[in-house]
């Protein structure tokens, strides 16, 4: 009897021992297909970037025909000078549904602030604060001009669904001495429940030395007056312009509105073409 015990004893623990690999042997698996389930892909979205270091416009396909425009804050954009050009691309071109997508790649945090969105504080890449990106989706036409409240003297536009005109150069030359760019301030700019433009067109590409005008076509007054102090047209009365002779360096000027500061603009000014033939 007593081997018999043994030997009963022996085959008892032999199964005990193989249940317990068993059970271990499942919840090793469970916890592998666990963590399978719950860990995102891997995603990467990469922005090719040109000799100057500024960065192209990326669309990412999504559902459907909609995209997504990828848009940088640029390393520097915080420092007033340190860049010439801000958002890149700084003018973005969409269709209904489209999405635009801004990531913070630089030191500092910035916003993305319009009539109709505000980003609040997106904070640089690697940042345990808050997040680094942020994405609208443009589901209505308009022209959303948009800056940062940190830093105004950074402007952006996105256009939806727009017509050409809206957000083209619309430019005349007045002699061979200098061009003459139209901006004008189409009725409705002063209420904020527009879409917009406020400005047509809303960034200006205008050449070194170029003088522009802006004629109000509005009921009420308007100025157009650069964040950084370069120009100030002053009150515009309705039904009048006022032409100034932009002497800038070439970059991007942030302007808007003194009486309805929602009214936001941008002109792009690039070098001129005399100064590139000789």
């Amino acid at each position: 009897m007593t081997a018999a015990n043994r030997i009963l004893q022996g085959v008892g623990l032999a199964l005990i021992i193989i249940s317990l690999a068993a059970v271990g042997y499942v919840v090793q698996i469970s916890r592998v297909n666990t963590l399978s389930l719950h860990q995102p892909p891997s995603t990467t979205n990469i922005s090719p970037k040109n000799n100057n270091g500024a960065t192209h416009q990326v669309a990412s396909n999504t559902t459907g025909n909609s995209h997504t425009h990828i848009v940088q804050i640029l390393f520097g954009d915080g420092k007033e000078g340190w860049n010439n050009r801000f958002f890149s691309p700084s003018r973005v071109i969409t269709q209904q549904g489209d999405s635009v997508k801004w990531v913070n790649d630089d030191t500092v945090g910035h916003t993305v602030t319009a009539v109709r969105f505000n980003s609040g504080l997106i904070w640089p890449q690697g940042s345990s604060y808050g997040p680094s990106s942020y994405t609208r989706i443009f589901d209505k036409s308009g022209t959303f001009a948009y800056f940062c409240q940190i830093h105004p003297y950074m402007s952006g536009v996105v256009f939806t669904g727009v017509q050409e005109t809206e957000r083209v150069l619309n430019s005349t030359v007045g002699s061979t001495h200098f061009v003459d760019v139209k901006v004008e301030m189409p009725q409705g700019t002063a209420y904020t429940n527009s879409y917009g433009p406020y400005f047509i067109p809303t960034y200006a590409v205008v050449p070194v030395d170029a003088r522009v005008t802006w004629t109000n076509k509005d009921y009420v007054a308007h100025t157009a007056t650069a964040v950084d102090g370069s120009f100030d047209t002053q009150p515009v009365i309705p039904g009048s312009s006022i032409t100034l002779a932009i002497d800038h360096l070439p970059g991007t000027i942030s302007y808007y509105c003194k009486i309805h500061p929602w009214m936001q603009g941008t002109i792009d000014i690039t070098p001129s073409p005399r100064s590139s033939t000789g």
